[in-house]
């Protein structure tokens, strides 16, 4: 058995000689092998130690072959450093081969290690991993084990420098779709404390790219997995693009931003008095009066600019989201309470949910690759 698990993972075969004991700390076997020039004196460290490995497991699954097994637990097998010296590939090989051993030959295995791969890998299998910090005089127990935890200890870190180090790339369209996101997570920071932490981990990209390229580029699962693996955000317009596969949800609203802040602006100059005594508004002049003899004014022109050009026979492809951006610009500041308004409004409250939880589903796709704990949104 040993010889033939010995080839399964070096592809050597060996043959027994004998019998050798070191110093009275251990024994070990002597072997030759099929391979010129390579013998039991002269693997390596780490077929070494994967040769020691797998004899005690043959011994221990001969040991309980050989009795009456009542018990739950029939032996212990202790191991330090198991990773020693052992390639990643035999890390996780063997990792699977005392799983497959401790079940069936009832094998308490027990082993110490520093390597991220294999307590990945263990908490994956859901093996129990108990992390031990170091407190100089003593040692604690860590609670709710997790690799992201054990990371933060192993490479003596804080939450905060880890933290500085890893973020989740955002797309969306261009600056006023950014300014609207950014509105809506100083939103999700005063309903939920808790929020400022996960906000921290998005890092909006500052570039503007079409909705069109947009889509192409997340629609083509090679590039998102491979490289990118990032959330993309378009405008409210693109609603029957959002596609949890492809890592894309939309802004609230179902219009472009600068199209439903001037819808909304027109609403709330017919119907709602309260909007206006704003202590902000007032501070910074923006009157009713105002609204309506400028905002609202250059709002109306664009149409008539639009009418113009067709009048004259010219081509409006992407005028109006020129000119809808070019008054957005103006206004800006005016427009941001108006959109911080919007977003609070009651009866926009359940497409700002819907985005809460797209955004969350997006956050636990995506979050792991960024080495981010999916738990941190919880």
């Amino acid at each position: 058995d040993i010889a033939k698990i010995y080839k399964d993972f070096t592809g050597i075969n060996i043959f027994y000689k004998s019998q050798q004991k070191l110093a009275d700390i251990k024994t070990r076997s002597e072997f030759s092998t099929n391979i010129e020039g390579i013998d039991s004196n002269t693997i390596s460290a780490g077929e070494d130690n994967l040769f020691i490995i797998i004899t005690a497991l043959i011994s221990l699954k001969y040991y309980f072959c050989s009795i009456d097994s009542k018990r739950e637990v029939e032996s212990i097998f202790l191991m330090d450093e198991f990773d020693a010296t052992l390639h990643p590939s035999y890390q996780l090989k063997l990792l699977n081969l005392l799983k497959e051993y401790s079940e069936k030959y009832k094998i308490q295995i027990i082993f110490t290690t520093h390597s991220l791969f294999l307590l990945e890998e263990s908490l994956k299998k859901k093996f129990n991993v108990i992390y031990l910090i170091d407190f100089i005089d003593k040692v604690k127990k860590m609670d709710n084990v997790d690799i992201y935890r054990i990371k933060m200890h192993l490479e003596n870190k804080t939450i905060n420098q880890i933290s500085s180090e890893r973020c989740i790339p955002v797309f969306t369209e261009d600056d006023e779709a950014r300014l609207f996101l950014e509105c809506i997570f100083n939103y999700f920071n005063k309903i939920n404390d808790s929020f400022s932490k996960i906000r921290q981990l998005f890092f909006l990209v500052d570039a503007n790219i079409s909705s069109e390229a947009l889509y192409n580029i997340f629609s083509s699962g090679l590039i998102v997995t491979s490289a990118i693996r990032s959330i993309c955000v378009l405008d409210g317009d693109q609603y029957n693009r959002a596609d949890y596969t492809k890592y894309t949800i939309v802004l609230p609203g179902e219009k472009a931003p600068e199209q439903l802040v001037f819808e909304y602006v027109e609403k709330i100059y017919k119907d709602n008095n309260e909007f206006w005594n704003s202590q902000f508004l007032l501070d910074n002049g923006y009157t009713k009066v105002y609204c309506r003899d400028n905002i609202l004014k250059d709002i109306k022109n664009i149409d008539k600019n639009i009418q113009e050009i067709k009048n004259k026979g010219g081509s409006v492809k992407g005028i109006r989201r020129e000119e809808n951006k070019k008054v957005f610009r103006e206004y800006e500041k005016f427009f941001k309470f108006v959109i911080e308004y919007w977003i609070s409004d009651s009866n926009n409250k359940q497409q700002i949910d819907k985005f809460y939880e797209d955004l969350r589903i997006m956050f636990k796709k995506v979050s792991d690759f960024h080495d981010i704990s999916s738990k941190e949104w919880e």
